[in-house]
């Protein structure tokens, strides 16, 4: 099933029925709501960024004041401000971790994604866009392109069908040519988190002005 994506008010009017505002302060909620609305509009990553800033408010409590009753929401804006900066520097972290050529094809692969507009792209598509984007003789094999987009997969930086990915780990290679891979998850933050980690270096600008050239 496909869901549409959520507003900021959508996801705001989810919490206020379900959990209310006498935790969580509204103008918490308004905040993390505005980000993922401006972003992935996906309610899971909304719910997860409000569980974030509830666990940096109880590290700053003290026993006493947790187990205390309260009038007043505790959890406030800088708490979810706290919550989402934790995630970026999740995402530089594990993007410094990456080879050369998985920073190259995340690279690729986030920019293509804004050209497309968020659509999936094959992957014998995304590899031959890939493969134009680095502007040198790269040669990297189907098999050697799979793990790339295996590796990225399970750290978080991009998606596959979800419903196929035991799938795509035993289709002959053939097949692969045609299965639809999509850099949209989270965009915003693993893009924030490029231009603070790679796009600092001048080949990877020259990568991404190359891309803005190619027809796709």
């Amino acid at each position: 099933m496909v869901f549409q994506t959520y507003r900021k008010e959508d996801l705001v009017a989810m919490s206020q029925s379900k959990i209310g505002f006498t935790v969580v302060d509204k103008k918490a909620h308004e905040f993390i709501a505005a980000k993922v609305a401006n972003s992935s509009g996906d309610a899971r990553q909304y719910l997860d960024l409000v569980e974030r800033a509830v666990i940096h408010c109880k590290r700053k409590l003290s026993l006493e004041k947790r187990s205390s009753p309260h009038t007043k929401p505790i959890v406030m804006i800088r708490d979810a401000m706290l919550a989402i900066r934790e995630t970026n520097r999740k995402s530089k972290d594990i993007i410094q971790s990456l080879t050369s050529y998985e920073k190259m094809t995340l690279c690729a692969g986030v920019h293509l994604a804004r050209k497309l507009g968020g659509k999936t792209v094959q992957m014998g598509k995304l590899r031959e866009l890939t493969m134009q984007a680095f502007g040198m003789d790269a040669d990297v094999s189907l098999e050697e392109f799979k793990g790339i987009i295996e590796r990225l997969h399970d750290n978080g930086l991009l998606q596959l069908n979800e419903n196929e990915k035991q799938a795509f780990t035993k289709l002959p290679m053939y097949n692969l040519l045609r299965y639809p891979v999509q850099f949209d998850l989270q965009l915003e933050d693993v893009d924030s988190a490029l231009e603070d980690t790679v796009m600092k270096e001048d080949f990877y600008k020259r990568m991404v002005n190359r891309l803005k050239s190619i027809r796709v």
